[in-house]
């Protein structure tokens, strides 16, 4: 069976030497013959809920906001947080308490939280970091959004370079907005950034093997055999864009700010965004797996 990493990476310092050794484990196996891949994104901070801070003993059975009303589970559980984690993963160690962000606030956890680490919440709420991350899922019913910088640059650049990693941007598509809205960038900004930042002005990695990371290789990923390239009988999924200008707006404040230096992209060969503005056409449709013959 053909192997997918979902996300490769190393998270915390204390793993960022390991990323080398999980690669030559790969190539290993690739050179044994077996099909073996990842997929990243250009972002140094993980996104995810609030709840994944938590050992799972917590959410065990659906009755996590339950536990959380009892001071001798909330106790328990400050511990654990404090602690490096024992067979759990412990997001929020990994990160450290300044680097770990509330972003997407929910319930009734206030707007003015939003961007603060979960150590300058804690200095609000004059309690412990841990304490801090149980009242942030305790307002939002486990809803709040968090961000995470897990990662070191080296890695990230290894992994953009490794010609069997493709690019995803993990994100659901957004309106495209200026206004302030704090989330992860990657929705709107995973693309271009490679192509502006990576590939033209940092010279990282070659364009044209970027741009087929980004298409091609995906379909070929996903065994969907009618996309991904531009050929006669393709899907005319097209877009078009300024080498020179093509760079990625969005932040963490704006995260649905849209790039600059896209000029036209088509959607099963209908425009969708024309001399850079939306037409307000809406040709997608549901793209299955169709195994190539």
């Amino acid at each position: 069976m053909p192997v997918e990493i979902y996300h490769i990476k190393a998270m915390g310092a204390r793993n960022w030497n390991k990323f080398e050794q999980m690669v030559q484990k790969i190539e290993a196996a690739r050179q044994d013959g077996l099909d073996v891949g990842g997929d990243t994104f250009p972002y140094l901070n993980s996104h995810t809920t609030f709840t994944a801070l938590l050992p799972p003993w917590v959410s065990a059975d659906g009755k996590m906001l339950r536990r959380l009303e009892d001071p001798e589970v909330c106790k328990r559980l400050i511990h654990e947080l404090e602690s490096p984690g024992e067979g759990w993963e412990n997001l929020a160690h990994l990160a450290g308490p300044d680097k770990t962000r509330l972003l997407t606030a929910a319930g009734k956890v206030p707007e003015s939280w939003s961007g603060k680490s979960v150590q300058e919440i804690a200095a609000k709420l004059g309690t412990s970091w841990p304490a801090a991350v149980i009242e942030v899922i305790r307002r939002s019913r486990g809803e709040a959004g968090v961000v995470l910088e897990t990662m070191c640059e080296a890695n990230l650049l290894r992994s953009l370079q490794l010609p069997w990693v493709i690019f995803g941007t993990d994100a659901g598509g957004r309106e495209p907005s200026e206004k302030s809205s704090f989330g992860h960038p990657r929705g709107a900004g995973t693309y271009p950034r490679i192509l502006g930042q990576y590939c033209r002005d940092a010279g990282s990695l070659p364009l044209e093997q970027a741009i087929h990371r980004m298409s091609g290789a995906v379909a070929l990923k996903l065994s969907i055999a009618d996309r991904g390239f531009i050929r006669e009988g393709m899907y005319a999924d097209l877009v078009l864009f300024d080498p020179a200008k093509v760079a990625d707006r969005a932040s963490y404040e704006y995260h649905r700010r849209p790039p600059e230096g896209i000029r036209h992209v088509l959607v099963n060969g209908m425009a969708v965004l024309a001399d850079g503005k939306p037409t307000g056409a809406r040709p997608g449709k549901i793209v299955r797996p169709v195994p190539r013959k």
